[in-house]
């Protein structure tokens, strides 16, 4: 007679991310902090826009890639929402631009 030993059932890692950078249909994407913060991001005319509503006022900037729009988005998360921005995951929205960190 053998005995079978199995191991536990591994669970899940809770993610560390509370907010996640969303992709529409139409190629922009939209980030939302809370209910006083809210992002999108969006390609017109070969510009990169972005629309950002802090409580009742309303940003609006031209950009001339997606890279410095998401960049201008973040420093502003950072700047009014220091205690989210740790916990935001862009990684979705980054993808194109950002560094291969894999070790060789």
């Amino acid at each position: 007679m053998s005995i079978i030993v199995k191991e536990p059932a591994k669970k899940a890692k809770p993610s560390i991310y509370a907010y996640t950078w969303n992709t529409a249909l139409d190629g922009s994407f939209t980030l939302r902090v809370e209910r006083r913060f809210l992002a999108r991001i969006y390609e017109d005319a070969g510009l990169w826009k972005t629309a950002v509503k802090i409580g009742e006022v309303i940003d609006r900037a031209n950009h001339s890639d997606q890279e410095t729009a998401v960049k201008y988005v973040d420093r502003m998360l950072y700047k009014n929402f220091p205690h989210v921005w740790t916990t935001t995951d862009a990684r979705g929205i980054i993808a194109p631009w950002k560094g291969d960190l894999a070790c060789l």
